[in-house]
């Protein structure tokens, strides 16, 4: 069953699989009728619906930034944000002039510890395109009979490489960026930071909310039913906005719309992120 409304989608821009069109014809054909994409670190589909029509679509511009906290890496969402401001594009310009650096880095350590070259072809493209990442660097590797996807591609290549380059912006600085662009910061699927770090958002959450995050992904399609309960008790406990999406990339992922793990409607008064 799809909710309404699924504020967590990603484009091509990003790492996404479907152009920003093809995503507005998929959620009329779902009946989503609220919607945010936010794509990572750039804020590309932002100006190309800034002028768009469409009709009986609710559009909340979005992105969903890199950032650290301490050792954790945090994905922070931005709502509403306002596609023109400089300050916001100097720091995703930052953060992607860093996400080559990093790659470069990648691309040396796997030469000499799997003799895992590209083509300056293939070198091209990688620098070349959108969010520049190990998802990407996956694509070519599987192109060239590398690994056959991406966890596998992860396991066998891409872990443990201890590169000097962070790519992640400082978590006070994204969410004061995000403010001043009009936008509200979210924090990302916190489930996510408890398994990889194995952590418990209630043990950082008064941390993060001195960041500056006003609000929390509630709602994510690798939330379960414990999971939402606790979130939503962090929520109303400090007062945070509610937010809630797939985390669309495409079409071997999950759906648009399933908003939780066990995967039913989500009543759309709940999202108090989405503004009247």
């Amino acid at each position: 069953m799809k909710s309404q409304i699924d504020l967590h989608i990603h484009s091509k821009y990003s790492d996404g699989e479907k152009s920003v069109d093809d995503l507005i014809s998929l959620l009329k054909e779902k009946n989503i009728s609220t919607f945010s994409i936010t794509d990572h670190d750039n804020i590309d589909s932002v100006k190309y619906l800034s002028n768009k029509k469409l009709n009986n679509l609710k559009y909340i511009s979005g992105v969903e930034i890199s950032s650290y906290y301490k050792k954790y890496g945090i994905h922070i969402l931005g709502y509403y944000i306002d596609g023109n401001t400089y300050k916001l594009e100097k720091l995703l310009n930052n953060i992607n002039s860093k996400r080559k650096k990093r790659m470069k880095e990648i691309l040396k350590k796997i030469k000499i510890r799997d003799n895992i070259t590209i083509s300056n072809d293939d070198m091209d493209l990688l620098m070349n395109s959108n969010n520049i990442g190990k998802k990407n660097l996956s694509k070519i590797l599987i192109k060239n009979n590398i690994g056959t996807n991406y966890l596998e591609i992860r396991e066998n290549y891409l872990k443990n490489l201890h590169c000097k380059t962070s790519y992640r912006a400082n978590i006070k600085k994204v969410c004061k960026c995000i403010e001043d662009s009009s936008g509200i910061p979210v924090l990302a699927h916190p489930k996510e930071y408890e398994l990889r770090y194995k952590i418990k958002i209630e043990d950082i959450i008064e941390e993060l909310i001195k960041c500056g995050i006003k609000g929390i992904e509630v709602y994510h399609s690798i939330h379960t039913d414990k999971d939402i309960i606790r979130y939503l008790n962090v929520a109303n406990k400090y007062n945070l906005l509610i937010s809630g999406g797939s985390d669309y990339h495409g079409n071997n992922g999950t759906e648009l719309g399933i908003l939780t793990k066990k995967d039913y409607e989500i009543a759309y008064n709940t999202f108090n992120v989405v503004k009247k």
